[in-house]
């Protein structure tokens, strides 16, 4: 985890925060079945990396007005979506949750920053009406909750979600408790032609 994590949390929490810190990032991906979709980026717990509560108080101030418009920006570039809205609430003068959601037209460009990391093996299969997706390499993290959820209205042939729900066909990894078979789906998919 330590590899994808500092993936993650320089691409989506730094890129997002700047040098604000969250409690928990929640990535959600919401698929059609021709694998474009909707993707969203919650962060709960936004807070100061600093020390002291007036350089904490200064540093969340200058994430209001500025900030975070400039990362969600550059995120929603980086994870390939567009019709971006960012929104963030529960703002106090120390802390704050945000989201940022948008559309994406193909799933393997918003899958890219988890594939960024140079020591991760991943492989991607378009085989028919098969879309398979691996990448491992990824040892767990205790310290960091970033949890990857995603939702496909078709059938999903295999995975190895820690949390799975074939009603609501929803794959769940919860990367503080990824094991070394990391990330892995395969889905049913209309024939690509």
């Amino acid at each position: 985890m330590k590899r994808i994590l500092a993936l993650l949390l320089l691409v989506v929490a730094f890129a997002f925060l700047g040098c604000v810190d969250a409690d928990k990032i929640a990535i959600r991906f919401d698929l059609q079945k021709d694998l474009s979709g909707t993707l969203s980026l919650e962060f709960l717990g936004i807070q100061s990396s600093k020390d002291g509560v007036e350089n904490q108080k200064k540093e969340m101030a200058e994430f209001y007005e500025t900030s975070y418009h400039e990362d969600a920006a550059r995120i929603s570039e980086e994870w390939g979506m567009r019709n971006v809205n960012t929104v963030l609430t529960n703002k106090t003068d120390l802390h704050c949750d945000g989201k940022i959601s948008g559309d994406f037209g193909n799933l393997v460009r918003s899958l890219a920053p988890l594939l960024d990391e140079r020591e991760a093996t991943y492989k991607i299969d378009r085989d028919g009406n098969r879309f398979a997706f691996t990448v491992g390499g990824i040892a767990n993290n205790e310290k960091n909750d970033i949890v990857l959820s995603i939702h496909y209205p078709g059938t999903i042939l295999e995975n190895n979600a820690q949390k799975y729900d074939r009603d609501q066909h929803t794959m769940e990894w919860n990367f503080q408790k990824l094991d070394d078979s990391g990330i892995h789906f395969v889905l049913e998919t209309p024939i690509s032609r």
